[in-house]
């Protein structure tokens, strides 16, 4: 009976947070594409500074370190079609503010490797000023600002792709 009251006391202690991730992520800390609408949703519920960085560590691990090259896109196109650019939008200020540069850095390497079209960067959004502003921010690392301005680099590259497609037709 002692055992059975020791376990539900130390399931009241879990911190909610945590356990919704857990419920989220496979045995390697990636996102399960079956429950990406779920990450999303925790992503948008989590403004709080310390459960970011796990939210950016999971994002992370599933769209650019997991060995499954056709599910890590999988995922990425699926997070981007369900609104999971909005969070990032909202997290890069927020962490340039608290100058939590190793997970802007995983953040800017994630926007770098999304398949992100000219269409959501068209969007109507602060998503381009957000990056900008971490490259021109003073206080941040070379190594960001470079990995910043490689992320702005490439959206010009597209919208200007795009641009010539259309003046040559």
């Amino acid at each position: 009976m002692k055992e059975e009251e020791e376990e539900e006391e130390r399931q009241e202690k879990v911190d909610p947070f945590r356990a919704a991730l857990l419920a989220i992520i496979d045995e390697l800390s990636c996102i399960k594409l079956s429950h990406i609408d779920d990450y999303i949703s925790l992503c948008r519920e989590e403004m709080e500074l310390k459960n970011m960085t796990p939210l950016v560590n999971a994002l992370h691990k599933s769209v650019i370190t997991a060995a499954d090259n056709s599910k890590r896109k999988e995922l990425g196109r699926a997070f981007i079609q369900q609104g999971g650019l909005t969070p990032i939008e909202a997290w890069l200020p927020i962490l340039t503010k608290a100058r939590k540069e190793k997970a802007l850095l995983k953040l800017l390497t994630i926007l770098d490797e999304l398949p992100i079209s000219v269409k959501e960067i068209k969007t109507p959004s602060t998503l381009g000023k957000s990056v900008t502003m971490v490259m021109k921010d003073e206080m941040i690392g070379e190594e960001i600002k470079k990995n910043a301005r490689a992320v702005i680099v490439k959206w010009k590259a597209l919208l200007k792709a795009r641009v010539t497609r259309y003046v040559a037709v």
